[in-house]
């Protein structure tokens, strides 16, 4: 254990710094969270100061190890109620969404040259919630920190533009409040992109839109399993590509089990936001530590395709939601 400390104190200390701070100073920065933050600073301190090679395993056990652990404690922001409040027809819709995303994600990471493991990544974020679940994906997918960074960034920047764009495009092309939030909640990448759009518009469309939303996240579990499916069916996930390949690691487990256990008992409101509070704080710093190993030239190299990628899965997306709802109407 004294050696252990001795190894990974350094490293492990400075995410937890940048972390830290991280959190302090979100409320002073427009538009981006403490989890977006701590990712930029990590990118900022590595390419501008020279970080010892002794910070490097303390630095990679932040982000890995932490980011598992975060990932547990995310699934006490599971709520599979939101599933119900949709209605049948609204519940079939996202899920094709999804599974649409998912599949689009598997074809289009090879016919558009996008670095495999980054394209997985940003495929699963549009589907479902954006950073968190390329959070709670990213380590049974790739040990390599700069994809997961690198998608996180470029799935970030897609969700804001399509907050800022969805809202204008709804003013020329007039819809109804329903349509404006279903199409709101079944394509932005994170709640707050969801919340800026449909409250942006109505408050009757925000609520839709959240509840949408909600339903996305909800499914995280099950998409995790699917997707997890479909890319070892291809060997993505072993070394053996004549074979499919399906293993969960021990945190899909137990997020499984705890949404599972949350849906059935529910723990005191107070008890869960204290745990989402904790899984936040992990998640901070497990960016940090992600945002320390990314170099600013392997994120110009692969961050263009990236986002072009994302974009094009966006735009994808967004035409099948429209299709469906016309089908649906």
């Amino acid at each position: 254990m004294k050696q252990w400390l001795i190894v990974h104190t350094s490293g492990l200390g400075l995410a937890l710094v940048i972390g830290i701070v991280s959190i302090i100073a979100a409320p002073y920065v427009a538009g981006i969270n403490g989890v977006m933050l701590a990712i930029v600073l990590g990118v900022l301190v590595h390419n501008l100061i020279r970080v010892p090679r002794s910070f490097k395993p303390g630095v990679s056990f932040s982000a890995s190890k932490v980011l598992e652990w975060a990932i547990l404690f995310m699934a006490f922001s599971i709520n599979l109620t939101d599933i119900g409040e949709l209605g049948i027809a609204n519940f079939l819709l996202v899920l094709g969404v999804i599974v649409f995303v998912l599949l689009a994600t598997l074809l289009l990471s090879r016919l558009m040259h996008c670095p495999n493991e980054t394209g997985w990544l940003i495929g699963f974020g549009s589907a479902i919630c954006g950073t968190s679940a390329i959070a709670a994906v990213a380590p049974s997918i790739t040990q390599n920190q700069q994809s997961t960074g690198i998608a996180i960034a470029a799935i970030n920047l897609l969700g804001a533009g399509g907050m800022l764009l969805l809202p204008f495009l709804f003013q020329w092309v007039p819809v109804s409040n329903e349509t404006a939030g279903v199409m709101i909640g079944a394509s932005l990448h994170s709640v707050g992109n969801v919340a800026g759009a449909g409250y942006g518009l109505e408050n009757e469309v925000g609520d839709l839109a959240i509840t949408v939303k909600m339903a996305r996240v909800a499914l995280l579990s099950p998409a995790v399993l699917l997707f997890l499916y479909l890319l070892g069916r291809r060997g993505a996930l072993s070394d053996s590509t004549s074979r499919p390949s399906f293993s969960l690691p021990y945190y899909l487990w137990g997020f499984i089990l705890i949404t599972v256990i949350n849906a059935i008992w529910p723990l005191p409101a107070n008890a869960i936001a204290y745990l989402q509070s904790a899984g936040t704080f992990l998640l901070t710093i497990a960016m940090a530590g992600i945002g320390l190993k990314i170099s600013f030239f392997e994120l110009y190299q692969s961050g263009r395709r990236a986002i072009g990628f994302g974009l094009v899965l966006f735009l994808l997306q967004l035409s099948f939601i429209a299709l469906a709802l016309w089908v649906l109407a």
